[in-house]
């Protein structure tokens, strides 16, 4: 990814409370495209945000 798209990157997880450095985008997505690390992470997170929902209505 690019700087641009790191930024882009970490704005988009920001919008939905999702905090990351620079340093983590790179370590992370950093041999991604900006529209497959988004739908990686987002993919990620849908998983957790399920199993927490599915834990807390036990």
């Amino acid at each position: 990814m690019t700087k641009a798209e790191i930024r882009t990157f970490i704005e988009e997880m920001e919008n939905i409370g999702d905090k990351w450095t620079e340093e983590q985008v790179k370590r992370c997505y950093g041999d991604c495209t900006l529209e497959e690390a988004l739908r990686d992470r987002r993919g990620a997170l849908g998983t957790f945000f399920d199993i927490i929902g599915k834990v807390i209505n036990r």
